[in-house]
């Protein structure tokens, strides 16, 4: 084999290691999709590892973006129907591409219509009646 033909392979010290994990994931647990009831209270979970250890953020995904205290659990008091949506969890360190990963939070709404109210007489005994109605929908 002449010079030229040479097979001509790198270093090992130019060689990148690319062995292990392919992505730049840092979150590996949120909490899965969840649908609640106007009122109640609201736990979300978010956690990441790295190096270094990376900081969670939490933000609604709505036009103005509301941004939570930095934490991995997002809790919610009295949810409303207007915090109803997306809720994304973002992983950064220094090192690594910010990690993201999104939470759904359906809130049902409970609206209050009218009542029923229905009066017992004493058999034989109809002084009148008073109807008035009730009705609590999900929505």
């Amino acid at each position: 084999m002449t010079d030229h033909m040479r097979d001509i392979r790198p270093s090992p010290s130019a060689v990148k290691d690319v062995s292990g994990p392919k992505s730049n994931d840092l979150i590996y647990d949120i909490s899965a999709d969840i649908t609640v009831n106007e009122g109640s209270n609201v736990s979300l979970i978010c956690t990441a590892s790295g190096k270094p250890e990376p900081s969670i953020s939490w933000r609604h995904i709505t036009p103005s973006a509301k941004k939570y205290d930095s934490s991995e659990y997002l809790n919610i008091t009295g949810i409303t129907r207007d915090q109803s949506g997306d809720y994304e969890c973002s992983a950064l360190n220094d090192i690594a591409f910010p990690d993201t990963k999104t939470v759904r939070v359906t809130v049902n709404s409970l609206r209050h219509l009218g009542s029923v109210e229905l009066i017992n007489h004493p058999a034989g005994k109809m002084d009148g009646v008073v109807c008035s109605w009730k009705l609590n929908i999900l929505v």
